[in-house]
């Protein structure tokens, strides 16, 4: 690039944005649930964790747990609910999240 010292400007040719991988290792998360897009694996929802709103992605092999760590349906999912989540934050949206297991601790 080049800078522009009469104006302070620089004109880059190449810009390179580094951030870190602890983003993307698996972990919790909790929060509540906004709406649910199916009732059968694989599907997705929307919650807020942390005051934000990602979309999690839960794939045929996901396990869906109650608060007692019991096998449910996700037709026991309800906007409102308390859920938590393990999985990862995707790489290439900070949004959407792969969820290995959603629990819905509200029952």
């Amino acid at each position: 690039g080049s800078y522009d010292y009469p104006s302070n400007t620089l004109s880059a040719t190449q810009l390179e944005i580094f951030q870190t991988k602890t983003v993307f290792v698996s972990k919790n998360f909790e929060g509540k649930l906004k709406s649910i897009n199916g009732s059968a694996l694989p599907t997705s929802f929307v919650a807020t964790f942390d005051g934000k709103e990602y979309t999690v992605f839960l794939n045929e092999k996901a396990s869906v747990l109650n608060n007692r760590k019991s096998p449910i349906g996700l037709n026991r999912f309800a906007a409102g609910d308390t859920v938590r989540v393990y999985g990862k934050i995707r790489e290439n949206d900070l949004t959407q999240i792969d969820a290995e297991v959603v629990r819905d601790t509200s029952f």
